[in-house]
């Protein structure tokens, strides 16, 4: 019992002792301390991440027991990276006149920390909790598959995994939305907005627009004059600006709009495919890339069509999109693709994936003889052949 008293009498103590150090952080300034387990005797270094660079603040040496204190410049809200390596770090989302207590493992920051004193850092640790969560899941099902990958049902395991995959990363986003919603003007906000999954982001500049905007005209109530708060308009406006230029994009594009025309050298030919040269006759432009597994998936059914697109007299251009000749190769000899082949090793950014908006593979446009656009489509399954029966 007596213990007991003693333990309570000490917290007592220590709790009036940690809120008047953090009163006592002056205008303009921001104190972090802590105890890192493993990291007696090292070194620690603290930069502020600005939106395009890393600015280097100061460091410290670890006590004995592992235990810091260092008192840096803050005149605005930061996001602060604590490190002892590229790889072995931190964020931080800290407010001048903040006292920052962290705890963990030296050699394994992210995934052993703690964070006090911080709302904004406190944020920002939920987000790393559960993203090491969904991560490990992730993890499970890359080493379920490499064990599994040679069975017989491969295929439909594949499959059924990429569906559990979806369905983490659905999560994660989840997680994420929840998190910004629960304190719309939380610092931490534009940390989480801007964060990938593996390779993905979690919320795309485009398709998620509205939803930049929304945590922008709720940041910039409470930091209208932050850094981080700018930079996020700017990238918005720029993105509002491409969309816009999508727009008159597509809208040339259009179904009953002429399709614009290209040159793109033949495969094994010294030759150029040019689109009005081959009119007078349908032509369905089928962009495509060896390593787009959804491009491969795509051919099968491609083949499939191909007598009603014969019906019509309609000539199969393949543009490959490739970043190799090695990778076409062995597209072209695998799926056994015997019909008119065009490339340019530029994915994506090929000008004339960008002169017809290809924004992901397999991508199809079906043209008349007349050079007129009647349909286009993702999955040929979706192309309506029968369009070429309308006239001009």
């Amino acid at each position: 019992m007596k213990k007991i008293k003693i333990f309570l009498i000490s917290i007592l103590i220590l709790i009036p002792l940690f809120f008047g150090c953090k009163r006592q952080v002056p205008e303009g300034q921001l104190d972090i301390s802590g105890r890192l387990i493993g990291g007696g005797g090292k070194p620690l270094y603290f930069s502020i991440v600005h939106p395009k660079d890393l600015e280097p603040l100061d460091s410290c040496t670890l006590n004995e027991e592992g235990s810091f204190k260092i008192r840096l410049p803050l005149s605005q809200p930061q996001f602060i990276k604590v490190y002892n390596n590229d790889t072995n770090f931190i964020i931080l989302a800290a407010h001048p006149k903040e006292s920052i207590y962290i705890s963990g493992n030296y050699s394994q920051l992210d995934a052993t920390y703690s964070v006090f004193g911080s709302p904004s850092s406190e944020t920002i640790h939920k987000y790393r909790t559960f993203t090491r969560e969904h991560l490990d899941q992730l993890q499970k099902l890359t080493i379920f598959w490499e064990n599994h990958k040679y069975d017989i049902n491969n295929l439909q395991l594949k499959d059924s995994l990429d569906y559990k995959a979806l369905e983490i990363f659905k999560n994660q986003r989840d997680s994420a939305l929840a998190l910004i919603n629960q304190n719309p003007e939380n610092f931490a906000n534009v940390f989480i907005l801007y964060q990938y999954f593996v390779n993905q982001p979690l919320f795309d500049e485009y398709k998620d627009i509205e939803f930049y905007q929304w945590v922008l005209e709720n940041l910039e109530k409470k930091y209208p004059n932050n850094e981080h708060i700018i930079n996020l308009k700017m990238r918005i406006n720029k993105v509002k600006t491409k969309i816009a230029e999508r727009d008159s994009i597509l809208s040339r594009l259009a179904i009953g709009k002429p399709a614009p025309d290209f040159v793109l050298p033949l495969w094994q030919s010294d030759s150029d495919f040019v689109l009005s040269l081959n009119l007078g006759q349908p032509v369905l432009l089928h962009f495509f890339a060896g390593a787009s597994m959804s491009s491969v998936k795509d051919i099968a059914n491609l083949k499939k069509i191909i007598p009603q697109l014969d019906r019509y007299n309609t000539k199969i251009v393949t543009i490959f999109l490739d970043y190799d000749t090695e990778t076409m190769k062995r597209a072209i000899e695998g799926e056994k693709i015997n019909w008119t082949i065009c490339y340019d090793l530029s994915s994506l950014r090929s000008p004339v994936a960008l002169l017809y908006a290809v924004d992901r593979l397999p991508m199809y446009y079906l043209i008349d003889a007349q050079g007129i656009i009647r349909d286009k489509a993702y999955k040929i399954d979706s192309l309506d052949v029968s369009s070429l029966n309308i006239t001009k």
